[in-house]
């Protein structure tokens, strides 16, 4: 119950502040970098919501 509550909030923050210009640039400069843990915390993210 807790854990689907906090996918939920992780879920509206995550469109809130990362669907914006900046944090889609910032998303890419990460992808350089960490490119293989984002994929996997992304689908994380998908699989929760």
């Amino acid at each position: 119950m807790l854990m689907d509550l906090l996918c939920v909030t992780f879920s509206q923050i995550y469109n809130i502040f990362f669907w914006d210009t900046t944090s889609l640039l910032m998303e890419w400069f990460l992808q350089i970098f960490h490119g293989p843990y984002l994929r996997m915390k992304s689908r994380e993210k998908w699989a929760c919501m």
